[in-house]
């Protein structure tokens, strides 16, 4: 809540000289923004902002959007934060400049705690509690050992916010009793062997005697299949915390026998061909691509599903059906509730009995998401669940493109401006608004900043100028090549440099393409 916010910004402020280089853990990633700039806004600078600010548009190659610009004030204070939602080049520019030292207090996102070897002194976990339980032991102790780096810090400290007397007893219970919870392996789940075993053989594991030396190598062989010559609930303690064995058989046959019906399911449904040299087809190969480039795992059963339904398309499928059933097959939603009297309505719009969150998130992403409505209004208006549709619009629209793939492989015909639609969606724009959009610097945002303002209504020559441009031309780019055209260089400036966040440098990107059109 607040008062917890408060309290634990309240001490970082105070305190990060002492336990600098800082790493909090938050449990979202709205935390880790919000947070990032309550501390910010009560430290002094330590670095020249527009600095920042060019050494961030040099890595990212492009300007900054607004929320990069947010970020790059945090920077100058030595405070920043880290999750999916950056850019990926502005995060590695976050990780570097936390290496670097100009970042004393880092807020990020529980996946900063794998993978990651960080100079960092003190960790802070702010949100110990999950969905009301306790994180796992071995979940802490994951972002507990990111605190002293050997060879990079000489000392760690971890710090867990307790909010009372009673949690802090509770914690101390469970973090600090060296042991953890047992661990089942996530390949001991069928649906995700059965993927990791096609993620090997897309990643070149041609033969099934190279998918079984790497399964030989895991955890859960060594749970399941691996000979330990002990009784049963034989237990191995290392420095830190316990494992109990599952009572298993000791055979190197048994693994192969497991994975024998997977690797013929995955050849029934057309995924992998071979027997003992195994290759991708072609829809496999689109599936992993599609996966892969998007860190995306959905269960694969969905896939085919989604290809079921193409084969039995008729030519006159619309756009947006398409679209809706891209993400019900995939099950790519938000699980939010939406307001009780825009049921009907999605209903309607979707001709179903019932609303899920399949309808309500395709429903979003074609209504409010392509129209160019702002994220925050969005979220104002369905709830904050929905604070990431900006990723899952980008993940529904590498559907769009896999269902074109799967379309052209089983013959059937895409409906017209298929291409241009896969782009609205991934954009989140009319296609109106996307050349602009594609311009140095102007993103989302900033395109739509800029329409809205220069619609605004107006006294004078100017506004009637405005609204006769963008009312006779078929994208914004000519109608604003008209505005320039019609006001001369120096008043069209003065115009789109009125609009906040077009500074000079967007206004000079901007005048070089409409001179050139």
């Amino acid at each position: 809540g607040r008062n917890k916010k408060a309290s634990l910004i309240d001490w970082l402020s105070k305190n990060v000289r002492t336990y600098a280089p800082i790493l909090v853990f938050c449990a979202t990633k709205d935390y880790t923004s919000s947070r990032a700039k309550a501390l910010a806004e009560k430290l002094p600078p330590s670095r020249d902002l527009d600095e920042v600010k060019a050494e961030m548009e040099e890595y990212k190659g492009d300007l900054l959007d607004e929320d990069e610009e947010d970020l790059a004030f945090a920077i100058s204070r030595g405070v920043a934060w880290h999750n999916s939602e950056l850019h990926p080049r502005i995060r590695s520019f976050v990780e570097d400049a936390y290496s670097r030292g100009h970042v004393n207090v880092l807020f990020a996102t529980t996946t900063l705690a794998y993978g990651v070897n960080t100079p960092t002194k003190t960790v802070v976990v702010a949100d110990p509690y999950r969905c009301g339980e306790l994180i796992p032991a071995y979940e802490w102790l994951q972002m507990a050992g990111r605190a002293g780096r050997l060879g990079l810090i000489d000392e760690g400290i971890v710090i867990t916010v307790a909010s009372d007397e009673r949690l802090k007893q509770v914690i101390e219970e469970k973090y600090h009793s060296e042991r953890v919870e047992y661990v089942d392996p996530p390949l001991s789940n069928e649906e995700i062997l059965k993927l990791t075993i096609l993620e090997l053989v897309y990643k070149d594991y041609r033969y099934v005697e190279d998918v079984l030396d790497f399964l030989k190598n895991t955890l859960y062989y060594t749970y399941n299949f691996k000979d330990k010559g002990e009784e049963e609930g034989k237990t191995l303690l290392d420095a830190t915390f316990e494992i109990t064995f599952l009572p298993t058989t000791s055979s190197e046959d048994e693994l192969y026998e497991t994975i024998k019906p997977l690797l013929k399911d995955l050849a029934k449904h057309e995924f992998v061909r071979g027997e003992q040299e195994l290759s991708l087809t072609s829809f496999g190969k689109a599936v992993m691509d599609f996966y892969w480039e998007n860190n995306v795992a959905f269960p694969l059963e969905n896939v085919v599903k989604l290809r079921n339904w193409i084969r039995n398309l008729k030519d006159d499928v619309k756009l947006e059906e398409i679209l809706y059933n891209v993400v019900k097959h995939l099950n790519a939603v938000i699980h939010f509730k939406p307001k009780s009297d825009l049921v009907p309505s999605i209903a309607t719009y979707f001709n179903v009995s019932e609303v899920g969150p399949a309808e309500a998130t395709a429903y979003v992403i074609l209504k409010e998401w392509i129209a160019g409505r702002d994220l925050d209004e969005i979220v104002h208006s369905y709830g904050h669940k929905v604070r990431y549709l900006r990723i899952l619009a980008n993940v529904v629209a590498s559907g769009l493109e896999l269902f074109e793939k799967i379309a052209n492989m089983e013959g059937v015909t895409l409906p017209p401006n298929f291409e241009k639609f896969v782009n609205v969606v991934r954009k989140g724009l009319p296609e109106y608004l996307l050349p602009l959009s594609a311009l140095k610097g102007f993103g989302r945002k900033m395109t739509v900043t800029l329409y809205r303002n220069l619609l605004l209504r107006r006294p004078g020559k100017e506004y009637e100028v405005v609204e006769k441009a963008f009312s006779s031309s078929t994208n914004v780019l000519e109608a604003l090549k008209k505005i320039y055209d019609e006001l001369g260089e120096r008043k069209f400036v003065e115009l789109v440099t009125s609009v906040k966040g077009i500074g000079p440098k967007r206004a000079e990107n901007l005048l070089t393409v409409l001179s050139s059109l």
